[in-house]
């Protein structure tokens, strides 16, 4: 699908260009009060806090303060680095003494770490070489982003030094019988060695120097099938791939990323909150709570995904979109933003791990916070967020997501705003004296999309012109009500009848769910036995619009989300009708406490 007048969502077209401003957007939007929670939590007080020790302990390994993770070296002092560089330039300067300390435990062979670990027998390399390569590869993309921002020559000489430890073990680490040893060693194996594609490739940027560039390519088809693996790794290396294929394009490359990720959104692994769990192999459609557990028995932990792995799958959806123009690209990006990366996130700013069972995510025994890495790495994708809002293609800027955040490009500078009852708003701040095409996209998600320019409707999705500032292009949606089943069917709203079917409800692009911190009495026993009669069996208008109600905050951590209906069910246990209130999954970031959340759910006719 093409740019076209009466509908646009992408071709095949050009990687956009254009610049997202970090702040300060439109008050209460949920992007930049998402990012701002996530920053406060890393530059603030809290529990740990990162402090400086703190940080530095996984390159100075003093056994003085023996910090959980420390063996992979480099990993969230890397992180963290990264993470400060990106949100904005007030915060990479902030971080520079930190980083001047860092950069002072580089060992003489340019690693990080336990100078003891030998990779000079294949045949001896296992968990403590995978981890150590692991922290050094986050690393050093954590260097190089601090480069791109705030340019160094000390910083940039040990970046080259690490790189060059890293070229360096590239052979042995190669040879077929490693990688077939390391691949079922979980957030151990041989995808602690493929993720250094990505830092090789920004070296190679950062410096010229090809070198880096050829033995990232030589690494970029040694990732082993999905199988048991760590989504995390396995998702960060075709990321990996896919920015070498934009180093140096080649269709190979990126047709190994394209099938890879086909292959996986076609998979049990793919999961209908729009992310994937912590570990690969844990998500058929239809096992029970017993099932995941015993499939996770080799990791000794509960069913459950992972911040690092939903903002990786959020990336490499972006990449393919910016990469390819696929239009699909871009949907799955949204999808998993909307729903299962945004309720990864918690109420202190923190992503990490939530547990998954049969009908949703469940309280867990620990609370999964997890600070030694997605609790970076989820702003990390929050910022690629930031800049995907909008993208000029082939002279045509492009209105991609909907979400708050400022954007700017050859002139033309845009502010963009989500408004109450499913409205959008693009309000020119300043304009160049030519004409310009601005394309706004017209979502799957909704039945259909309504484009007004300064309050007159718009027949054409592209509207070329020459703005001026205060120009207004208002966007309002008809939300699509869907039930998506376990299999993967899909079925309008109006449809359903009286005999329940069980499924997630989308509700536009918004998944949506029963939270027991509002709704406890929902949860009453019997609710979810799988047994007839004994299911709560939510009942649904023809038009879920008949059910909206005003959103309100579910705590004080997040303003609250923009749908929120309140519809009847009936309940397993007696026969008395009820009301329940369905919101976003990602309503649960604002709880204090990790607590049941019903996502798969009996639906029928109200």
């Amino acid at each position: 699908m093409g740019h076209t007048r009466r509908n646009f969502l992408g071709g095949a077209m050009v990687a956009g260009t254009g610049v997202a401003v970090a702040g300060p957007a439109p008050r209460g939007g949920l992007l930049e009060a998402r990012i701002a929670l996530a920053h406060r939590r890393l530059t603030g007080p809290g529990f740990p806090e990162f402090t400086s020790d703190f940080v530095l302990a996984d390159v100075n390994l003093d056994p003085k303060y023996p910090r959980l993770y420390a063996e992979f070296s480099g990993d969230l002092s890397g992180r963290y680095v990264e993470a400060l560089a990106l949100h904005s330039p007030d915060a990479a300067l902030k971080v520079e003494p930190l980083l001047r300390k860092l950069l002072t435990y580089q060992r003489p062979d340019g690693r990080f770490g336990d100078a003891a670990v030998s990779f000079a027998d294949p045949a001896k390399i296992d968990k403590p070489h995978m981890a150590l390569l692991w922290g050094n590869g986050r690393l050093l993309v954590g260097l190089v982003a601090h480069q791109q921002v705030r340019p160094g020559a000390a910083l940039l000489a040990a970046a080259r030094k690490l790189g060059d430890f890293l070229l360096g073990v590239r052979a042995q680490c190669s040879r077929p019988e490693v990688s077939e040893r390391l691949k079922v060693l979980g957030a151990h194996g041989i995808i602690c060695f493929t993720q250094l594609i990505e830092p090789l490739v920004m070296l190679s940027q950062a410096t010229g120097d090809k070198r880096y560039l050829e033995a990232a390519r030589a690494i970029a088809f040694l990732l082993p099938d999905r199988g048991v693996q760590h989504s995390h790794g396995y998702l960060s290396t075709l990321r990996g791939v896919l920015m070498l294929h934009e180093a140096a394009p080649e269709p190979k490359l990126l047709a190994f990323v394209e099938e890879r990720f086909a292959d996986l959104v076609r998979s049990p692994d793919y999961l209908t909150f729009g992310g994937v769990m912590e570990f690969f192999g844990s998500a058929t459609p239809g096992l029970s709570f017993e099932d995941l557990r015993r499939l996770y028995e080799f990791a000794e932990k509960d069913p459950q995904d992972e911040g690092c792995s939903e903002a990786d799958f959020l990336r490499l959806a972006l990449q393919l979109w910016r990469v390819t123009g696929k239009a699909e690209h871009l949907e799955r990006a949204e999808r998993c933003l909307y729903n299962q990366f945004l309720s990864n996130q918690f109420h202190t700013g923190d992503f990490g791990h939530r547990p998954v069972f049969l009908h949703g995510f469940r309280a867990a025994p620990q609370v999964g916070m997890a600070w030694w890495c997605c609790s970076m790495h989820g702003p990390r994708a929050l910022y690629d967020v930031r800049q995907a809002l909008a993208a000029r293609r082939k002279g045509v800027v492009g209105i991609d997501l909907f979400l708050d955040g400022r954007w700017s490009d050859k002139g033309l500078s845009l502010a963009m705003e989500p408004l109450p009852q499913d409205k959008f708003r693009i309000t020119v701040l300043a304009a160049p004296a030519q004409a310009t095409p601005i394309a706004v996209r017209r979502p799957s998600w909704a039945t259909s999309t309504q484009v007004a320019l300064n309050g007159k409707t718009a027949d054409d999705a592209v509207i070329d012109r020459r703005w001026r500032k205060g120009d207004r292009i208002d966007v309002a949606f008809d939300l699509a009500a869907r039930i998506e089943t376990r299999d993967r069917r899909v079925i309008d709203v109006a449809q359903l009848g009286t005999e329940p079917q069980e499924g997630a409800l989308f509700y536009g692009p918004w998944l949506m769910g029963v939270h027991e911190a509002e709704e406890p009495l929902f949860f009453r026993r019997p609710w979810a036995f799988r047994k007839p009669n004994n299911d709560n069996v939510v009942r649904l208008p023809a038009k879920l619009a008949s059910a909206r109600v005003p959103p309100h905050p579910m705590g004080d951590a997040l303003p609250p989300l923009p749908v929120q209906c309140r519809v009847k069910y009936s309940h397993g246990g007696w026969p008395q009708a009820a009301e329940v209130t369905l919101r976003p999954i990602a309503a649960q970031s604002a709880v204090a406490t990790q607590q049941t959340l019903a996502i798969w759910l009996p639906y029928a006719r109200g």
